[in-house]
């Protein structure tokens, strides 16, 4: 595979160079290692040549060539063939590795069964799958699940493994593999690049690698290397003459050093003039110089016409085409990957079966609620209008039932991604698989909602009547999923989801036909009704229930004993809006649809075929948007500044110095790495003894031990090495020793400072996580002084600023210390993200500092710098403890002691490590007779894994009965026999406490630094503002001004019942991003104890509050003066917003209650879409208090929404006169010889009512309501209660605060382990 010279590769946006002038080429069956320091281009480079170019542009004069394929011919036509294998890992949490694992061997099954030769025996993919599994040693992991930051699942190291597993099972020609060992220990690292060295060899794959800190052993696996210098190439060629180029230059590789090591720390200034061989007067000093020596060198010349040559001869690229064989981007048909994707959607719900069976009870609790409330009603005029209420309310919920399925996409988008760029099936596969997947749910759901509504309400009583019912309830339910799914794959980022989808949401309630009849639908909104499938859902079923049916009335207008004789022209039915006629005693069904709502009984099956072609239709639309629309994808890892801000116009002139060559940072030279001159130690040690966690197996009582009687003490001055194999459980040690474990047993002694655990301990300890999860809109320095701010028992401000900005100087983040973290290829890189980790931790001054693989991904330089500063801290008096993977010679001797665990938590080896490494390589020589020695050059770290890792021979009772462990078990009874007074000195009362500063100074802080985040999240502000006011405006427009007739006035009752809709819509907004910033929490600044989840919730909600305060004020705006509530009185006017802005604290308090104690976005989403319609059924529009049992009264009474109506209504139409229109007045005929006010004067008394021409013989005009107050009084509406209202809308927002407090104190917020005393 050749590869032309490739020019500039930059950033869309920002147009920053980041790769420039590389030149390279790779036959197949050999691997490329790309050297460099985390932001030279390493990962560019990879993306670039894998063809994920997604924020990235390849300068038109660039050429890469897959033998004789050009570039756009490879990743259009041959997409699978060219993989890249990101540094992060994102799989489906739900599955096993096995499972993982086989899926991808499945999708390449048919692919290699074409590939073998007729005499060779058959593989299968169970065969594949379990040899990779075998090979990659995640056998004892394959059934457990991959789970992720929130779910419980294997360790770093397997799910990195489990990933390389999908590459290897993939058949890729050309494999770009970024940062593969990261979270790997040396041996395990070592055998996974074997097992990739014998598969790029064995299958001729051109395979390119980036690594940071490989040992010797893995760089002597790679046939060639690049070295990439800030972008710019500095060398390539074999592994076995690059040591040699550079010591022409007058560079010496140090023994014991890794060629990896050696080669990297060259492109930094201050570790090269450690290489510079003695004598040796000028070698390159800059950048340029280097890239001067190599454009000029001999070695890039035969490199030149090489790849000359190569472009000359097809003989690669004919060899290549072999190989793939007319290959096209997917090597299954459509539907094996259909097939395949269904079977991996059936193992996901079988895995997490809660969440559907969750959703079907809620269904059926939510039609037996609403059943129970329209039971058996009876076949009366009475009932018209109420059947209509329910059979909107069936609609509503059969449609929207699929609302929460955006979240689950969203979830599943990146895996999907990933997947078809690994051309494992097409995105409308998987598309096709989970509609497929969800349709025995949607099914069973749906039949056991609407049966128990249908049969209970006692609609209309026949089968056929019943299946015609049920057949639109389903297929507008169906219809509406595929909507939800195609609007969720249409937009690239979750926020530009959720303001159209908020806006339609509304829509379809509004044009459904039925809070607006046909009839009264603006001209130029009318479009709308056309489009929406609840339309035609809903006149079917009003149709089925009401076509050829005639109820009998009970009641008429006018009635009383002076009535009862009447004539039937003297009467008409009480029913209003039900389009009765004078001289009949009951209501005409079809009578009632064609004027009533301006249906057609003609429609009933065309309707069903309209929404059949928009099932099919948006189901099209989804799968195409699914194929080819992306989700925002992350491109270059780019320094992001807030903006308008200094620090961002300094980085400009930054960038045009590094474009003209200037180097932008020079790194703190070796020498000058200094730890802060104020630190502050505590002379006490950290011990524990015969320490076990077990935590129950899934599906089973028995208990899974994760530490086995482990034993061992961190004592001041001292650096301690944790280390063991990939899974032995070194996270878990740290972590049960941090107390951060929220389940399990914990059995054994832990003491600190003479004294047993005390949850205030936690957050004297600084953890430094495996995973860098920061604020992404905070800056690098308010990170810093955020921790410092929080942390700190004592100090001025100007001392804890003085010493951040020391913590920033010694961790060299001084030019970017004002860029925002930001996210995944949009902020801060991996050895950025790893620096700030420890910066946080170091400027809270902990008495123990514990790391978890502080030296992940990053160089060697950098590793090597950190591991210093370490070892300075703990000169200085500093315990500390971390964990290290692939230590080189140069790191492993910095350190003091080593702990080494095996599988299980159990130790194999504690003690120091000695110079040179040889007292713990003693004592594994002394131990056991093994015939094996340390080399010279060898790596004692890489050795001591080997040793261990001979099979047969127990290394855990070895060290129980070595003399090293009475050592330590006697040094550990004297410290627990010690009092805490005689051995260390007690803490102080301050420190005592469970945080360093008071509540409200925490609430205070976190309040300045949420407002900060939202502000710097334009997306979600805008989306959240333009909702309410667009939600607002289209309301307002969408409900026709009818004047102060009865239709007005059902028209603004609808209105405020389309107003109190807004809840769904902006719970959708608020969920998502509560459930972001709790993930900081719980994951790292709550466990560390930096604030209370008290100060975390009350922080949230007050910044909520506001902007729901600015959001309220302008919906209330486009809402109230538009539709005619103003009155005239300023008094009501204000009350009015009031109401408005209680109602968005109302749903931002209940949407933060709803997800208080849930782990997943979509759950809360699911409740909330429950107990939201239950508010608004009860609320008193659709069934008013008048008409219900006393048993549903409670409801009607605890739902908030019937205080937001009620008030609302009170205070916008109260003492207004009712003007009937000409359709709306009742025409009665007057008996001989009375006049009109004659005939109905008795019931113009009982019963209201205005006529219009009292002196009148004939043809009464009568209007049933005279005043908006007495059509309040039919909803139970008071205009005098109307602050009584509002304070009981205040209730419920103080309940939702109070409760949401104590949900997640109750779920969430206590520490649950179980701690049992060892045994005497």
């Amino acid at each position: 595979m050749p590869l032309g010279p490739c020019r500039p590769v930059t950033c869309k946006a920002e147009k920053i160079r980041i790769l420039n002038e590389l030149d390279g080429f790779l036959e197949c069956g050999q691997l490329l290692l790309v050297l460099g320091r985390p932001g030279s281009g390493c990962s560019t480079l990879l993306k670039t040549l894998a063809g994920e170019m997604a924020a990235l542009t390849l300068d038109p004069k660039s050429v890469i060539h897959y033998g004789d394929i050009p570039f756009p011919s490879m990743h259009k036509q041959y997409r699978g063939k060219c993989i890249y294998c990101a540094e992060h890992d994102i799989h489906f949490p739900e599955l096993t590795v096995n499972e993982t694992l086989q899926f991808a061997a499945k999708a390449r099954e048919e692919e290699c069964a074409a590939r073998l030769e007729p005499e060779d025996p058959m593989e299968t993919s169970d065969s594949r799958c379990e040899l990779v599994v075998s090979s990659l040693n995640l056998t004892s992991a394959s059934n457990t699940k991959i789970g992720n930051a929130v779910q419980r699942g294997v360790s770093g190291g397997e799910k990195r493994r489990a990933t390389l597993g999908e590459v290897l099972l993939s058949n890729a020609s050309v494999q770009c593999w970024d940062n593969s060992i990261r979270g790997m220990d040396s041996a395990t690292a070592y055998t996974v690049m074997k097992v990739f060295r014998a598969n790029v060899t064995e299958h001729r794959i051109a395979a390119v690698a980036s690594l940071y800190q490989a040992s010797q052993a893995v760089f002597d696996l790679f046939d060639c290397i690049i070295l990439l210098y800030d972008g710019e190439q500095i060398f390539f060629g074999t592994t076995h003459v690059a040591v040699g180029y550079f010591t022409h230059l007058g560079f010496d590789l140090p023994p014991r050093t890794s060629v990896a090591d050696y080669l990297t720390a060259l492109t930094n200034p201050a570790e090269a003039r450690r290489f510079v061989r003695e004598g040796v007067v000028s070698v390159p000093q800059t950048k340029m110089d280097f890239v001067r020596l190599w454009r000029t060198s001999s070695e890039r010349h035969e490199l030149l016409q090489r790849i000359g040559r190569s472009r000359k001869s097809e003989a690669q690229g004919v060899a290549f085409r072999v190989q793939s064989k007319q290959y096209s981007n997917y090597t299954t048909s459509l539907r094996s990957q259909v097939t395949l994707c269904i079977n991996r959607c059936y193992l996901r719900t079988i895995n997490s079966i809660s969440i559907p069976i969750a959703t079907v009870a809620g269904n059926a609790i939510l039609a037996l609620i609403i059943g129970g409330l329209f039971l058996n009603l009876d076949e009366t005029a009475a009932s018209v209008t109420v059947r209509s209420n329910l059979l909107f309310i069936s609609i509503l919920l059969n449609g929207f039932m699929s609302g929460a399925e955006v979240f689950a996409i969203w979830d599943q988008r990146p895996i999907v991604e990933k997947h078809a760029r690994y051309a494992l099936y097409h995105p409308m596969a998987e598309s096709i698989a989970a509609l497929l997947c969800d349709l025995p749910v949607k099914l069973f759901s749906s039949v056991l909602f609407n049966v128990i509504l249908y049969l209970m309400a006692n609609l209309r009583r026949s089968v056929a009547a019943f299946f015609t019912y049920w057949i639109f309830a389903f297929v507008c339910h169906v219809t509406l999923s595929t909507w939800f799914r195609s609007a969720g794959s249409f937009c690239k980022t979750l926020n530009q989801l959720t303001l159209p989808l908020g806006i339609w949401h509304l829509a379809l309630i509004t044009y459904s036909g039925y809070v607006i009849p046909v009839q009264y639908m603006r001209n130029w909104l009318h479009w709308i009704r056309y489009l929406n499938p609840m339309t035609y859902a809903f006149e079917s079923m009003i149709i089925n229930e009401f076509e050829g049916r005639k109820f009998p009335c009970r009641e008429f207008i006018p009635a009383g004993p002076a009535y009862d004789h009447s004539p039937l022209n003297s009467r008409v039915c009480a029913q209003i809006g039900t389009s009765a006629s004078v001289n009949e005693t009951y209501v005409d069904g079809s009578i009632y649809l064609h004027r009533g709502l301006g249906f057609e009984a003609d429609n009933l099956w065309r309707n069903l075929g309209v929404l059949l072609v928009m099932m099919f239709g948006y189901f099209a639309i989804y799968l195409l948007a699914s194929e080819f629309i992306l989700a925002s994808a992350p491109g270059a890892n780019v320094l992001r500044f807030p903006p308008n801000s200094i620090a961002a116009n300094l980085h400009k002139l930054d960038e045009e110095n590094q474009s003209s060559g200037n180097p932008i940072r020079q790194a703190i030279p070796i020498n000058k790495v200094q730890t802060p001159g104020n630190l502050q130690t505590a002379p006490g040690v950290l011990y524990w003894r015969d320490l076990s966690y077990d935590i129950p197996a899934s599906r089973s009582q028995r208990q899974t031990s994760l530490l086995t009687n482990s034993s061992g003490l961190v004592e001041p001055g001292t650096l301690t090495a944790l280390m063991g194999a990939t899974g032995a459980g070194k996270t878990t040690l740290l972590d049960v020793l941090a107390g951060r474990v929220s389940t399990g047993t914990i059995s054994g002694q832990i003491a600190y400072q003479g004294m047993p655990y005390i949850d205030t301990f936690r957050r004297r300890i600084g953890f430094v996580q495996q995973q860098d999860i920061h604020l992404s809109t905070s800056t690098v320095r308010e990170a810093l002084h955020f921790s410092a701010m929080m942390r700190w028992e004592e100090g001025t401000l100007l001392e804890k600023t003085e010493y951040v900005e020391e913590v920033i100087r010694i961790l060299d983040m001084a030019h970017y210390a004002d860029a925002m973290i930001g996210t995944i290829g949009q902020g801060l890189n991996v050895e950025q993200l790893r620096r700030l980790s420890i910066g946080v931790e170091l400027v809270a001054k902990p008495d123990l500092l514990f790391l978890d693989e502080p030296t992940s991904g990053l160089d060697s330089q950098t590793a090597w710098s950190v591991c210093s500063l370490l070892q300075d801290l703990a000169r200085h008096g500093q315990a500390i403890i971390c964990t290290l993977h692939q230590p080189s010679v140069s790191l492993f001797e910095m350190f003091d002691k080593l702990l080494l665990i095996q599988k299980g938590g159990e130790t194999i080896y504690y003690g120091d490590i000695g110079h040179q490494a040889k007292t713990v390589t003693e004592y594994f020589r002394r131990r056991v007779d093994i015939g094996d020695s340390l080399g010279s050059t060898e790596n004692p770290a890489d050795w001591i894994f080997n040793i261990t890792s001979i099979p047969g021979i127990d290394w855990s009772q070895s060290w129980k009965e070595s003399a090293e462990s009475s050592v330590l078990h006697d040094r550990l009874g004297q410290l627990s026999e010690l009092p805490p007074s005689d051995s260390t000195p007690r803490l102080s009362p301050s420190a005592q406490s469970i945080f360093a500063i008071p509540l409200l100074s925490q609430i205070h802080t976190l309040i300045r630094r949420m407002f900060t985040s939202y502000w710097r999240t334009p997306q979600y502000l805008w989306c959240n503002l333009l909702l309410s006011a667009c939600s607002a405006a289209l309301i307002s427009v969408s409900c026709p001004s009818t004047g102060n007739g009865i239709q007005g006035l059902k028209t603004q009752l609808f209105a405020v019942f389309l107003f109190c809709t807004l809840f769904s819509n902006i719970s959708h907004q608020l969920i998502p991003n509560f459930v972001k910033h709790r993930e900081l929490f719980e994951t790292r600044e709550g466990r560390s104890r930096i604030y209370s989840w008290r100060a975390f919730i009350t922080s949230i909600l007050f910044v909520e509050a506001f902007w729901m305060t600015v959001a309220s004020s302008l919906a209330f705006v486009l809402f109230y003066f538009p539709m005619g509530f103003h009155n005239g009185r300023s008094g009501d006017t204000v009350l009015a917003w009031l109401y408005t802005w209680a109602f968005f604290l109302l749903t931002s308090t209940l949407s933060h209650l709803l997800i208080a104690g849930l782990e997943h976005a979509e759950a809360a989403a699911n409740y909330g879409f429950l107990l939201f319609y239950l508010c608004l059924i009860f609320c008193g529009v659709l069934v008013p208090k008048s008409q219900l049992s006393r048993f549903w009264i409670f409801l009607y009474r605890v739902s908030p929404l019937t205080y937001v109506v009620a008030g609302l209504l009170a205070v916008g139409m109260s003492d207004k006169l009712v003007h009937c229109t000409e359709s709306e007045l009742l025409i009665l005929q007057a008996p001989d010889p009375m006049t009109c006010g004659d005939y109905l004067a008795s019931y113009l008394a009982s019963a209201g009512g205005r006529l219009l021409n009292p002196d009148a013989t004939a043809g009464c005009q009568f209007c049933p309501i005279s005043d908006t107050t007495s059509f309040l009084a039919t909803l139970n509406i008071k205009y005098s209660s109307r602050w009584e209202y509002l304070g009981y809308i205040f209730v419920f927002v103080a309940f939702n605060i109070g409760m949401t407090f104590m949900v997640y104190w109750v779920s969430r917020a206590p520490n649950m382990v179980k701690r049992n005393k060892p045994a005497p």
